[in-house]
Formats: structure tokens, C-alpha cells, sequence
């Protein structure tokens, strides 16, 4: 009987030590669960963020202002509409559209996740179409004779010239020297003091950033334009006169003054970007700080319509639209053309990107 009553003692005590066992290993269990979801789940929810590469990430929105009209010396046809079912049919006349047309700009807005923060890109669509570029009466004799010209794609044009707070991104990434201010301040002001080169070289990161082929191909001076990408660059000298054309048609700008920075408001300084209104969803057009294009400056411009222009195949100096601070108000019309080495840095000019879309 002795014997009996230590083996169920035995017994019992083994069985107490396999359920604390299991209630232990139930325990520790429960807490490696209850540490690691908040972890798998912060994955999950990441992983849903990052967007496919070969995916866009744009988000259209349209803005509620038709374009119609002509101002100035420039004429728009638009050239395209879009059917609901994101289909483009081609339309070749020179009447107004409707309101369900797509002679609209669209807003698109793109983010870019970089180490420093997120920058969100916001442009404006501008729909392929003809225009008259130049000026039949102007007395520079640069700025004439006047042709039709086709930009045979639309473009999305950033709402704002680039600020500091970008552009030191794309220096801390790269490690270079972030631009002078010229104690203006740095921030939402467009950046200033970068060259040509500077500009090409910002566009080829931004558009690495986003996903996108480079539009540019830089060897040391020598930069190519690769016109069949997607990537971010500068305008042509003929897209920048075609937004900015096709932007103030039918909108009454006057006067200048609300919608610029020049020599007559701006205490011969740049200011931050939005600090005057927008001329449909685009923010300093004129003034501010003039704007780098891509082509090499020419002299006349060819009295033939052309398709898609991007300037002279060389030259020594390239063209700069859009006038600045320091810059009368008749000097930041649409037609006015500047001109400057490309390596040329100073603080009255920045540049604002654009993109092709096919």
C-alpha cells in the first residue's frame, strides 16, 4: 500500500510538472504573439504602401476652370479629348470645347519617399494642342516672326517653380554644396544660384526617385534629351510659352501685380512660392525667379511650323522664360525671351520641372 500511494504521488507530481510546462510554454508563446504583431502588421501595412515601380502613382483631380479664348498674341487649338473610358480620340479644329472636353488642365500630384522626408509633387496637365508662338509686335526682334507650333503631347507642369526645401534633398543625397540664399531665406523660396547643369542633373534624381527612365543622358557637358521618356526635365522653350499661353486664356490677369513677383513689389528679393494667386492651379509663372528651359538660345526663331521643338542643336547659351523679381512687368510677358551661359549661377534664376505624357 506504501508502495502504491509514492507511485500516485509520482504520478501526480508529473503530471503538475507537464501542465506548468505547457501553461509556460502557453505563456511565452502568448507574448512572442502579442511582440511580434504590432511588427508583422506595421510590415503589412508598409508593404502596402510601396508602390509597383512599373506603376503611376498619380492622382488626377480636375480643376473647374475651362479654357477658351486667346490672349495676346498666342492661339490654342486643342488637338485631343477624352472619352470615359480613358481613350484619346484626335480632334483636328479650332472651336471652343465644351466643358466635358479635356482642353482642361488636370492636377496630378505625386510623392516621392526619400530619406529626409516625403515631397509631394503637385502639376498641372496641360492637353496637346497648336499654338502661334513669338510676337508679331514686339521690338526685340528676337521674340518674332511669329509661327503655329504643335506640342504633340500633353505635359505636366509642377505647380511650383522648385524650392529649397527640394532641391537641398537632392544635395544631401548627392552630397553637394547647397546653393546660397542670398540671406533671403531657404525653404518654400524657389532655389536660386544653380546652373543649367545643376537643373539637368536635379531632374535625372527626381525622376530616379519616382521610378521613371531619365530623361537626360549627361556625360560631363554634354547632356542629350531623350524626347520619348516620361521623365521629369526642363520645358522646351516652346512648351513654356504654350503653358503659359494656354494657362491665361480667358483669365484676366491684371493686374500683374497679384499675380507676380517683379521689380515693382518684390523689394528686389525672391519670396516664398504661393505668395501670389495662381493663373489656373500654377503658381509663379511670371516673376519670381526666371526659369530655366532646355534649349540652346537662337536668334530668330524659324518661320516654318514646326512639331515638338527643342531649339538648336548647339549653342552658347540657353533660353530662360518667365522673367524675376528683378524684372520689369512688361519683361515677364508671355513672349519675352532671356538668355545666359548655362554655367551661369545667380539669384535671380531657378527652373520648374515638367514631364511628357504619351
Amino acid at each position: 500500500m506504501k508502495i502504491r500511494r509514492r507511485n500516485d504521488i509520482n504520478r501526480n507530481n508529473s503530471i503538475s510538472i507537464k501542465v506548468a510546462i505547457i501553461s509556460g510554454l502557453f505563456l511565452v508563446l502568448a507574448a512572442l504573439i502579442n511582440g511580434i504583431y504590432p511588427v508583422i502588421n506595421t510590415i503589412i501595412k508598409n508593404w502596402n504602401r510601396i508602390p509597383d515601380q512599373n506603376v503611376s502613382t498619380d492622382v488626377d483631380t480636375t480643376i473647374n476652370t475651362p479654357l477658351q479664348g486667346t490672349m495676346g498674341t498666342s492661339q490654342h487649338r486643342s488637338s485631343t479629348d477624352q472619352n470615359e473610358s480613358g481613350n484619346v480620340n484626335n480632334k483636328s479644329n479650332t472651336n471652343n470645347h465644351s466643358k466635358e472636353e479635356s482642353d482642361k488642365p488636370n492636377k496630378v500630384e505625386e510623392t516621392i519617399s526619400t530619406t529626409a522626408e516625403i515631397i509631394e509633387i503637385k502639376t498641372v496637365i496641360i492637353k496637346k494642342g497648336s499654338f502661334h508662338m513669338g510676337s508679331a509686335t514686339d521690338q526685340n526682334e528676337d521674340n518674332k516672326p511669329t509661327r503655329q507650333v504643335t506640342i504633340n503631347h500633353d505635359v505636366a507642369v509642377s505647380v511650383y517653380e522648385t524650392t529649397f526645401d527640394y532641391y537641398e534633398q537632392f544635395c544631401h543625397e548627392k552630397g553637394i554644396i547647397i546653393p546660397d540664399d542670398n540671406g533671403w531665406g531657404k525653404g518654400s523660396r524657389p532655389v536660386i544660384n544653380v546652373s543649367w547643369f545643376d537643373a539637368v542633373k536635379y531632374c535625372n534624381w527626381l525622376s530616379n526617385k519616382k521610378g521613371r527612365k531619365e530623361a537626360y543622358v549627361i556625360n560631363n557637358d554634354i547632356v542629350i534629351f531623350e524626347q520619348d521618356t516620361e521623365g521629369y526635365r526642363l520645358p522646351t522653350e516652346a512648351e513654356w510659352e504654350y503653358i503659359a499661353s494656354l494657362t491665361t486664356q480667358n483669365t484676366n490677369i491684371s493686374p500683374m501685380i497679384d499675380y507676380s513677383w517683379s521689380s515693382s513689389n518684390s523689394e528686389m528679393k525672391s519670396h516664398n512660392i504661393g505668395g501670389k494667386k495662381d493663373i489656373n492651379g500654377i503658381l509663379d509663372l511670371y516673376g519670381n525667379v526666371a526659369e530655366w528651359c532646355w534649349d540652346w538660345y537662337a536668334i530668330q526663331y524659324p518661320r516654318k511650323s514646326e512639331i515638338d521643338p527643342s531649339g538648336p542643336s548647339s549653342g552658347d547659351k540657353r533660353c530662360i522664360r518667365g522673367g524675376s523679381w528683378k524684372d520689369t512687368v512688361d519683361d515677364i510677358s508671355i513672349v519675352k525671351r532671356f538668355k545666359e551661359n548655362p554655367s551661369v549661377k545667380n539669384a535671380s534664376i531657378g527652373f520648374r520641372v515638367v514631364y511628357s505624357i504619351f
